[in-house]
């Protein structure tokens, strides 16, 4: 399980256990899916646990970078595909992972596997459509509470010179919090 500090939480809170059913439904025995970080660490893994050799392919696989999807025939030892979970600017913030255990032939195992390349690049785009909502609505939300804080100072403003004249006192007051909210020293 990869260090959480390293994934952002735009990442760490998409629907992957959705993406995990709608990939269970084009898969077939022996697959398995998890969601890496950007140095091939998995912080959320669905179906087969994959075995030591199919993760030093992702990490190397992952540490080559790129934005399109990639698929890796690893011989007897299975096969990778991979397709980036992007944010806005196509970045890559993660990867959503396949794997087979065993080599992918002509059998119906094989069929089973071109389904689950076909699907993944669908269900990362998902993703990262989720993702980019995230971080929308993140930055809306941050929008809205630096909004809330220069109202609240200008109904402050407002009830502290009601009926009074303006002295020096108040001014200086409000100011003081002018100053405060933004985050300057001298005024």
């Amino acid at each position: 399980m990869a260090t959480r500090a390293m994934v952002d939480h735009a990442i760490l809170d998409l629907g992957f256990p959705t993406a995990g059913r709608i990939l269970d439904a084009v898969a077939g025995r022996g697959m398995g899916f998890m969601a890496v970080d950007l140095r091939g660490e998995s912080f959320w893994t669905h179906g087969v646990e994959p075995d030591l050799r199919i993760q030093r392919s992702l990490q190397d696989l992952v540490s080559q970078g790129g934005t399109q999807g990639r698929v890796e025939l690893l011989g007897d030892r299975g096969a990778l595909a991979l397709h980036p979970i992007c944010d806005a600017t196509e970045s890559p913030r993660a990867w959503l992972v396949a794997w087979a255990d065993a080599g992918v032939d002509d059998s119906a195992e094989s069929r089973e596997w071109k389904r689950v390349c076909e699907t993944l690049p669908r269900v990362a785009e998902m993703l990262s459509a989720e993702c980019r909502l995230s971080v929308e609505l993140s930055g809306a939300v941050d929008e809205l509470a630096g909004r809330y804080e220069e109202l609240n100072i200008v109904f402050q403003m407002e009830r502290e010179s009601r009926g009074n004249d303006p002295g020096d006192a108040v001014v200086r007051k409000m100011l003081r919090e002018f100053l405060v909210h933004l985050r300057v020293d001298i005024g």
